[in-house]
């Protein structure tokens, strides 16, 4: 509407946000709609080189979406349109770092699925503009360019390899660089899985360090080259060859089994200028199990685990999660540091096991899988641990321990724990610091820990203790912390706008089902805009609410008289005669049986 000719870099943006948009909602041809509106209506109008690397940069975030999903037909896909867009940045200028910086969002990506030609042609391009700046800075991505490229000279190259990155100036990141973005896919995919392991792991930081060798390396082979935010050779592989992907996780986590464990000594007594927490570095690098705003961080075995179930190969997934347990409950212990202080392990070990869960409720893991003694095993494990989460409102981690307590106590309701569930849920509750009337910032703090903010990035219910509640079968309390949220909202100032915390609160009320109490607050919000958002979030609330929580055979019961409204469409007959559920003949409960009924679902006044 507004014409192109008048669009700002805010207007870029959103179409940027448009697109990935459609690419996480699979809608494949709007996304193409889109990608031919950038490529006609902004960056053929005069675009500046800047706006070129913003915009490849977001296709290179695609790209490494479809390697995570392992879509080998969208990568492609992509890697073309990242192509067709980076060809035509424009050269005449002097910003030299974002013209290159648009090419190499591309560059490595070409390689992976052997589009060797387009490729060279936008290395050619980087040359013809810079080539002092591009050996300076991209030597490592050219070099595993050719790795690729020519798989006939492996040998030489391998042989090559540690003098040609003794070259770069950042020795650690060229040497990283060259093993994630060419010699270790090229040594996989050539069925020399061994020699790809031993070379990542002789030549990964530690390598200059003779004592270091086959100790240190493993952790920080586990953490880098097992990460799940970021494209690696792990995911890599997965795209490429998935027989080669698990030959690859196997090797190193055998490997890993021999050398980690002797690494924490080397690391506390040798590898820093100052003693390590080994607690910590080990979890850091094995498992990590830290919070962003929206998820959970994992790396090293939590993301073999995943990516052996995506695989299918359950026996292996079993043998890391077996391995894992066994190192959280053997290894991560207190102990004596330098200043004869005695380390708790208790927080890397609650780390680690949500790290852990994580995984498997990331993949599904026991829907896919009928695995009770591993559900029990875990179950045992974090009844033990739920007690040692510090839950003093005063200590630092306070925030990050509310959503580790939020995150276990959901497992243990998931795993017919909801009575350790409540009692763990319950020591939280008592332990939020109170808010003070009409205090703003306190009260936000409140609701966030309670009913779960709404950020740019989501909707962070599923966070809050409510929601844990909800999955302890709980919903008196649940209603009862609703409603101590709205008591501290009303003493709020008349003046402030407090629009946006009311569609929290009724999204909320729309969770446990209190529609009169949602509604009620919906009205009292003053913006058309908010109100909207309020209903529609009443509105997916209500609708994921499960009447049923006891059974799969049903989850609706609009008037909620105890009947279903139907019954789930896979639900055998054994299965709904066994839950004794009977369906409802009157949806709505207005008193007109639905066979009479014009709107069975809108009672009557």
């Amino acid at each position: 509407a507004r014409g192109e000719k008048n669009f700002s870099d805010e207007d870029h943006q959103t179409i940027i946000n448009i697109l990935k948009s459609y690419n996480a909602t699979g809608e494949k041809g709007k996304r193409a709609e889109v990608i031919k509106y950038i490529d006609t209506k902004i960056l053929n109008k005069d675009a500046t080189p800047a706006l070129y690397n913003k915009v490849t940069n977001e296709i290179e975030k695609l790209i490494e979406k479809a390697i995570t999903e392992k879509n080998k037909a969208d990568f492609s896909y992509l890697v073309d349109v990242g192509y067709s867009y980076a060809k035509n940045v424009p050269t005449g200028t002097a910003n030299v770092s974002e013209v290159l910086y648009t090419l190499f969002n591309i560059i490595p990506y070409t390689a992976y699925v052997d589009k060797f030609t387009e490729g060279q042609e936008l290395i050619n391009i980087a040359n013809s503009y810079d080539s002092a700046e591009v050996a300076s800075s991209y030597s490592g991505e050219i070099f595993g360019f050719e790795i690729l490229k020519n798989p006939s000279q492996m040998d030489a190259n391998v042989t090559n390899f540690d003098v040609y990155a003794d070259t770069g100036s950042d020795k650690f990141k060229t040497r990283r660089g060259i093993l994630e973005n060419g010699l270790g896919l090229a040594l996989v995919k050539a069925g020399k899985v061994d020699k790809a392991v031993k070379l990542i792991v002789n030549n990964f930081q530690y390598r200059d360090k003779v004592e270091a060798k086959n100790a240190s390396n493993y952790p920080q082979v586990l953490k880098y080259f097992a990460k799940d935010q970021e494209t690696d050779l792990t995911k890599l592989l997965g795209l490429v060859d998935t027989d080669k992907q698990d030959e690859f996780m196997e090797k190193i986590f055998i490997d890993s089994k021999d050398h980690t464990k002797p690494a924490w000594d080397f690391y506390r007594n040798k590898g820093g200028k100052y003693p390590r927490d080994k607690n910590k570095d080990m979890v850091i690098a094995l498992f990590d199990g830290s919070f962003s705003s929206k998820t959970i961080s994992l790396v090293g075995y939590p993301v073999l685990i995943k990516n052996f179930i995506v695989n299918n190969n359950i026996v292996k997934a079993k043998e890391v999660i077996n391995y894992s347990l066994d190192y959280i409950n053997n290894n991560i212990v207190s102990y004596v540091d330098t200043t004869g202080e005695t380390v708790s392990p208790n927080l890397y070990k609650v780390k680690a096991t949500i790290a852990l869960i994580t995984a498997l409720d990331e993949v599904e893991y026991f829907k896919k899988v009928s695995d009770e003694a591993l559900r029990k095993t875990l179950f045992d494990n974090i009844k033990t641990l739920a007690p040692l989460i510090d839950l003093d409102n005063t200590d630092k981690e306070f925030n990050y321990n509310v959503r580790r307590a939020i995150k276990v106590a959901n497992f243990l309701s998931n795993s017919q724990g909801t009575t350790e569930a409540k009692e763990l849920l319950d020591k939280l509750n008592t332990n939020l610091p109170t808010p003070t009337d009409n205090n703003l910032d306190e009260i936000e703090t409140y609701l966030g820990y309670v009913i779960g903010d709404i950020l740019p990035s989501g909707d962070l219910f599923d966070q809050s203790i409510v929601n844990a509640f909800i999955s302890a079968k709980d919903y008196k309390k649940a209603e009862e912390l609703i409603d101590s949220v709205k008591t501290k909202v009303d003493t709020l100032d008349s003046s402030l706008d407090i629009n946006p915390i009311l569609v929290k609160i009724a999204r909320a009320y729309g969770a446990i089902n209190k529609k009169e109490k949602a509604i009620e607050l919906v009205k009292k919000i003053t913006t058309i805009k908010e109100r909207n958002q309020g209903k529609l979030k009443i509105a997916e609330f209500v609708a994921n609410y499960d009447s049923f929580p006891d059974t799969d055979v049903a989850s609706i019961d609009t008037d909620q008289d105890g009947k279903p409204d139907f019954f789930n469409k896979f639900a055998t007959k054994e299965e709904i005669d066994k839950s004794k559920l009977t369906l409802d003949d009157d949806i709505d409960g207005d008193g007109i049986l639905d066979t009479e009924d014009k709107l069975p679902f809108y009672e009557s006044k």
